[in-house]
């Protein structure tokens, strides 16, 4: 394996560093992990290096990308902007050299950047064509990172430049039921890309393709939309028009559309092979509707699916699908109701299998949820029988579980704190049942205690927590602990946090004893070479002067 680079001769933008990078991939046919790293180069003092599946990367043509090879050991909230092409030379006619180009804010959570469907294998592998001559692979990179001078000035200044896009699948729909019951998803628990405003979606649609598996042309995106009754649905598909134009562009569109944001939902359709296919066409006599399982008997509800169906079709038509998604007998009878809104209260409506989709004013991302039709005078069997009376019940709960967050804040916690307090009550429900005190002010003091201290961990990274902040935060759950808050959660990822402390600050230090071992051998040289030149002129000297001055112990006298 070879690898050269070299500073490119020209760089008409002086914000920009160039380099160009070369790759020789010997022995490609042998290769067998998964993904393959070439060495690291440098550009205006960063490193990076090229990624490449060999075997594409859930996809059939070769994956490339563009890395961050230092990323681990990058500050807190580093970015570094870059413009690149990666091609693969076409050894025996340059004309046939494949090319791709592409800009990027790289980042934590997006170390990589690049291209899913690069080249064919069919193509790579062809016998007419040189991409493998000599069962040998090159690869050339030019690179051009944008020139920093403060990181941090230069972290915000490309902030600005960029924007977040939160993508929504079928597989993150299955939140439905578990502590998510209305609407469809929550956008705080799924991926989200930092990408630059001025990117084509198109391009985006490429590490879309990376992080998931789904080649560009098995994609539909669809915008989110807030309705009036405040329900938040997939709206509709961009257009083909719309996906050739930058993000910036589409964030305009959705805010126009009263978008809180630019999220979107991505269709995929699986093949009978299970693998990902190009969607189907849609017209506007087709509507996309979402479906919801109800199971009285074990008050479970569940996401079980999507379908695109006519708008002049019914209910009857699709009973057969809906009860193979839900995994019913054949023939088995269901009621179906649609999901209008739940605030300030439920409100579903049941629906007639023979009224179409049209007439009961259903569009896109309209929800139904369908369970077994209930049995006459077995009904005494289940707390609630129907999606309606479970819905109310669920909807209750919520509203009571939400109270103490609520009174907290009444009671002089910071909204910032009140947020955490949130998420500590989904995930620890009973953080404060232990609490023995009767004044509700006290467990608001220890809870500010408690959200104080997540909050000091977040502002922190392994490698800049230090000592005292760690016996700060040691002595914070120590105090909650002996008065029956129950952060054994906590205490175990204090644990964590100093396990990687100690890693990260060991990976640091030995990095710079390399440093200055390296510094000493280079030194050492140095000192060898100045002794062989002071041993050379002692030479040159002698044979000068021969024995003329005698003993050099001697009075030094002319005469």
């Amino acid at each position: 394996m070879k690898n050269s680079a070299s500073a490119a001769a020209a760089q008409p933008d002086n914000d920009f560093l160039s380099t160009r990078f070369k790759w020789t991939i010997e022995s490609f046919s042998k290769l067998k992990s998964e993904k393959h790293y070439s060495d690291v180069f440098s550009v205006g003092g960063y490193r990076w290096r090229v990624l490449i599946f060999p075997n594409g990367n859930n996809v059939d043509h070769l994956s490339v990308y563009l890395d961050v090879a230092d990323s681990a050991f990058l500050p807190y909230g580093w970015s570094r902007y870059a413009k690149f092409s990666i091609a693969v030379i076409d050894q025996l006619d340059s004309n046939f050299n494949v090319r791709e180009d592409t800009e990027h804010e790289f980042n934590k959570g997006e170390e990589d950047w690049g291209f899913t469907s690069f080249l064919p294998l069919s193509e790579l592998h062809a016998p007419g064509r040189g991409y493998l001559l000599n069962d040998a692979c090159l690869v050339e990179a030019d690179v051009a990172v944008h020139r920093v001078l403060d990181w941090r000035h230069d972290s915000k200044r490309e902030s600005s430049l960029c924007t977040t896009i939160k993508v929504a699948r079928d597989e993150d729909l299955n939140q439905i039921g578990k502590d998510f019951y209305f609407d469809l998803v929550d956008f705080d628990k799924v991926r989200s890309f930092l990408v630059q405003k001025k990117m084509p979606f198109r391009n985006f649609k490429e590490e879309v393709a990376k992080a998931f598996g789904i080649s560009a042309q098995c994609q539909r995106f669809w915008l989110w939309a807030k309705r009036q009754n405040n329900t938040y649905r997939p709206h509709r598909p961009l257009t083909h028009e719309e996906e050739m134009q930058a993000v910036e562009q589409l964030q305009e569109v959705s805010k126009n559309a009263n978008f809180a944001e630019l999220n979107l939902f991505l269709e995929v359709e699986l093949g009978q092979d299970l693998r990902p296919m190009p969607p189907p066409r849609k017209s506007k006599g087709d509507i996309l509707l979402f479906f919801k399982l109800y199971d009285p008997l074990e008050e479970e509800f569940r996401y079980v699916g999507r379908l695109l169906v006519k708008r002049s079709g019914k209910p009857l038509d699709i009973l057969t699908k809906l009860v193979k998604m839900a995994g019913f007998s054949s023939g088995e009878e269901i009621e179906l109701y649609e999901e209008i809104r739940f605030e300030p209260h439920v409100m579903c409506e049941h629906l007639d299998k023979r009224t179409t989709f049209c007439t009961s004013l259903l569009e896109d991302g309209d929800i139904v949820l369908f369970q077994k039709s209930p049995l006459v005078g077995n009904t005494e069997k289940c707390r609630y029988p129907d999606v309606t009376s479970f819905l109310e019940y669920v909807h209750n709960r919520q509203m009571c579980s939400t109270k103490s967050p609520t009174q907290l804040e009444e009671n002089s916690l910071s909204a910032a704190h009140v947020k955490i307090v949130d998420e500590i009550f989904r995930k620890h429900g009973d953080v404060v049942e232990k609490v023995q005190v009767p004044d509700p002010a006290f467990k608001t003091f220890f809870l500010e205690r408690l959200s104080s201290a997540v909050e000091l961990f977040r502002s922190q990274t392994a490698t800049s927590i230090t000592a005292e902040v760690l016996e700060k935060l040691k002595n914070m759950i120590q105090s909650l602990a002996l008065q029956g808050v129950k952060v054994d959660w906590l205490e175990s990822f204090y644990e964590k946090v100093v396990a990687s402390n100690k890693y990260a600050l060991g990976l640091i230090h030995m990095k710079q004893l390399e440093e200055q071992i390296s510094t000493a051998v280079i030194l050492l040289q140095d000192l060898k070479d100045q002794l062989v030149e002071v041993k050379d002129q002692l030479d040159e000297v002698e044979k000068e002067i021969g024995n003329q001055t005698g003993d050099s112990a001697k009075i030094l006298d002319p005469l």
